[in-house]
């Protein structure tokens, strides 16, 4: 699936509505609580989205940080990503000293314009926008300023007050502009207070704010960063990624929508079902059948990620992997469902998320939580799992980043949330 990693995406209303702060960020006014157990400090996270006509998103940011001493640097790193869907009007970095005046300051001009590929894709559309500053003296302070706009969004940013561990938070705001018929979904965690929200026109808009939260130390061994963290989780009641209209209302809404994406997709030639067919003759029971078609599939196919336009969701048909032997975890997926659709077998085409510290599925939060996808077939009295972007994988074997967590299954009727063996 497209993967794009978390990163400090950050706004206001405007270059020309950012006030001269003077020595605001006067290092002396930080209180010594927030600099307590504290790399950093988050000075200012100010983040605006409004719903413009048209379904899409229009995202201000103003984020100012000081860097306390030099564990604090990999945060005054900054990077926007952009694609066919997301633009970026305007980009600045400013910085200060100890005592709050500027001594530097950066435009879009300044910022590396580069593919965003990932190192395991062929072809991704994503670009990035970076600015890594040198800068040795400490403490001193980082100012970061954008406006983006994208369409057809299918979630809002994520609110995160203090985002990272031995980070400090001063002042924090997410605020949302909202037509006044827009429906939102949102889950709230280690928050006390919830939006406030206020009618002005036709819009409602709903704000929320933290100030002066200590750092919180990293230790081993502790539960997932969602369960630790203040932060806040919203996504519209209902969306549509170009011509593909779905919902968050619930995980069948959910997953209706995702096997929406793979209609149409499915279909093989004639010469492909009469190669699937040839291979499994002979075959004693459907559980053989299964093994002989997973063996093709790994000694036909590799792993290929190709993701552009609306491809980060939705899987390659299933004839141009035949045809290319190649594609990326939704396509193969989706390939190997379709050669055992040829021979009457049933299988349950599954999202989950892969990887080393995985979070827990927020089960009454239906979202987008996964980056992979993998297959599931019952067969007999069994159930077999694949990991069918693995060439050597045994099958029933799905390897330490899929086992032993929840995934949402993907059939005609909706999602529903399953643990992997």
């Amino acid at each position: 699936m497209k993967i794009i990693p978390f990163l400090l995406t950050l706004i206001p209303l405007g270059f020309g509505f950012v006030p001269n702060y003077g020595q605001q960020w006067d290092v002396s006014n930080i209180s010594d609580s927030l600099k307590e157990n504290a790399y950093a400090v988050v000075r200012k996270n100010y983040t605006e989205c409004e719903v413009m006509p048209g379904n899409s998103l229009i995202k201000n940011e103003h984020f100012v940080i000081t860097i306390l001493n030099k564990s604090g640097d990999f945060l005054n790193k900054f990077y926007e990503y952009y694609d066919t869907y997301k633009s970026v009007k305007n980009v600045k970095v400013n910085y200060y000293n100890s005592e709050g005046k500027k001594v530097n300051s950066f435009g879009r001009k300044d910022f590396n314009d580069q593919s965003a590929i990932s190192g395991y894709s062929l072809y991704e559309e994503t670009r990035v926008l970076t600015y890594h500053p040198n800068i040795n003296f400490y403490p001193y302070t980082v100012e970061y300023i954008s406006t983006t706009q994208e369409k057809d969004f299918i979630t809002f940013p994520l609110w995160n007050p203090l985002i990272d561990e031995h980070v400090s938070c001063e002042n924090s705001e997410y605020k949302l502009i909202l037509p006044e018929s827009y429906r939102i979904r949102y889950k709230l965690f280690n928050l006390r207070e919830d939006f406030k929200i206020n009618k002005e026109k036709d819009k409602n808009i709903y704000l929320i704010s933290l100030h002066n939260h200590p750092a919180i130390e990293e230790e081993p061994y502790s539960p997932p960063f969602w369960r630790r963290f203040p932060h806040a989780r919203i996504v519209p009641e209902t969306f549509n990624r170009e011509k593909y209209q779905g919902s968050y209302k619930s995980w069948t809404d959910y997953g209706q929508w995702a096997y929406s994406l793979k209609e149409g997709r499915e279909d093989l030639t004639e010469e492909a079902v009469q190669k699937i067919k040839e291979l499994t003759e002979g075959a004693p029971n459907q559980k053989e059948k299964v093994l002989m078609v997973y063996k093709y599939l790994q000694n036909t196919t590799r792993y290929v990620n190709i993701a552009y336009g609306i491809g980060g969701y939705q899987p390659h048909p299933a004839q141009s992997v035949f045809s290319n032997g190649y594609g990326d975890c939704k396509a193969l997926s989706n390939y190997m469902q379709s050669m055992l659709k040829v021979l009457g077998i049933n299988s349950i085409y599954t999202l989950i998320y892969a990887g080393s510290g995985y979070p827990d599925i927020i089960r009454d939060f239906p979202s987008q939580q996964f980056n992979h996808a993998i297959l599931c077939v019952p067969v007999d009295t069994d159930t077999l799992w694949l990991e069918c972007t693995s060439q050597v994988m045994p099958p029933g074997n799905i390897g330490k980043s899929n086992e032993n967590r929840e995934a949402l299954m993907v059939t005609p009727e909706g999602g529903f949330i399953v643990n992997t063996p």
